[in-house]
């Protein structure tokens, strides 16, 4: 499989072909048929995580999941892979267009953009 490379800056970032625990990137959106697992949340929180810790300057290297510190990661399955074998599975639909207007609208009139 052929992961793809986020570039943050000077930062390169991708998912390591070798570790099974965090499910690649690399059909997302497009694969998905408009509902994410846990497993893809799982893993959209872990890149997110490490585009934030890059703007810091504090990743530890670019590849997935060993940039991120094993806190952050443990944290993000256990409020998603590791709940839905407590819970049984949840899906989560993809944002329309109309939903992001929806969050946009809404976050501008909370002064989320001043």
């Amino acid at each position: 499989m052929s992961e793809e490379i986020y570039t943050i800056g000077k930062t390169s970032i991708q998912f390591s072909e070798t570790d099974e625990t965090w499910r690649c990137l690399c059909t997302f959106p497009h694969n998905d048929g408009n509902r994410l697992d846990s497993t893809r949340v799982a893993s959209l929180a872990l890149l997110g995580a490490a585009v934030v810790l890059t703007n810091r300057g504090e990743l530890l290297h670019g590849m997935l999941p060993d940039a991120v510190p094993v806190w952050i990661r443990q944290e993000i399955k256990r409020n998603t892979v590791w709940r839905e074998r407590e819970c049984g599975p949840r899906s989560y639909r993809t944002n329309t267009s109309a939903d992001i207007e929806d969050g946009l609208r809404i976050a501008h009139e909370r002064g989320g953009f001043d």
